[in-house]
């Protein structure tokens, strides 16, 4: 196990702890649902870089004078 290693002069004999074998087996459990999620939510990013702006955007100024300032 983890935590004793082979333990040779444990074989057998009922006295090993199956603790740290069952964290070991949950924390690899965990490390693939975590590779799979990050696969999942990193395989298609936005792209980078500026949109291209259409007559629907208004510029600083444009809305500056719509307030009236």
């Amino acid at each position: 196990s983890p935590a004793h290693g082979t333990a040779y002069e444990l074989a057998g004999k009922d006295e090993a702890s199956p603790d740290s074998f069952r964290n070991a087996m949950y924390l690899a459990v965990d490390v693939v649902k975590n590779r799979k999620l990050h696969r999942e939510i990193s395989k298609d990013p936005l792209p980078a870089g500026r949109p291209e702006l259409d007559e629907r955007d208004e510029s600083p100024e444009d809305l500056e004078d719509a307030s009236g300032h």
